[in-house]
């Protein structure tokens, strides 16, 4: 997923919230890329749902904006 982080508590913050996520067994972040992956037995939009509660601007990398 692509996910707008700035900071390192942007980046605790997401991992933290898909951790806790039933299924989730490996949560690897990246801040500089703002890449968000999720390896385990998780659906990409019930993960996806989770971390648009904490970073509302998220999307899938394939629809990410241009910027």
């Amino acid at each position: 997923m692509w996910v707008p982080m700035c900071c390192n508590k942007c980046e605790r913050r997401v991992r933290e919230h898909l951790e806790d996520t039933e299924g989730a067994e490996v949560v690897t972040t990246d801040q500089w890329t703002r890449r968000v992956t999720v390896t385990g037995d998780v659906h990409p939009e019930f993960a996806l749902c989770r971390v648009q509660r904490v970073k509302p601007n998220s999307t899938f990398w394939c629809m990410r904006p241009c910027n």
